[in-house]
């Protein structure tokens, strides 16, 4: 008799317990591209403050969860300029990433000549 009334609460608690961390959690899709509009692969996706992020896949297609949703959402990518989006309870949030201004261009690497390992 008394484990039948320890399985009227523990059962209960568990439901529980399951709808808190649902409640607990806000997912957040979307597209990144450039000016163009073209898609970008590979753009990195964080939760500010979080250890939570992901990155957009072959269609420039993105998908996590946010521990709110009035987080912060952190969109970075090589050669583009980081922008950063609340969440604002918005469960789609396309980004437009623009080029960083500075060109690779401007950058020449020379490489030749040869050195010993224990001079390193």
């Amino acid at each position: 008799m008394k484990m039948a009334g320890m399985a009227f609460i523990i059962i209960p608690l568990l439901f529980l317990s399951e709808k808190t961390l649902a409640q607990s959690t806000f997912r957040v899709t979307g597209k990144v591209t450039d000016e163009k509009g073209d898609a970008l692969i590979g753009v990195i996706i964080s939760v500010m403050g979080t250890g939570n992020g992901t990155s957009t896949n072959a269609d420039g297609v993105y998908s996590l969860n946010a521990p709110s949703d009035t987080s912060t959402l952190v969109f970075r990518y090589l050669g583009y300029t980081p922008y950063q989006v609340q969440i604002n309870k918005r469960n789609v949030i396309n980004a437009t990433l623009t080029a960083v201004s500075s060109s690779l261009q401007e950058v020449v690497v020379v490489g030749y000549g040869t050195q010993r390992k224990k001079d390193l």
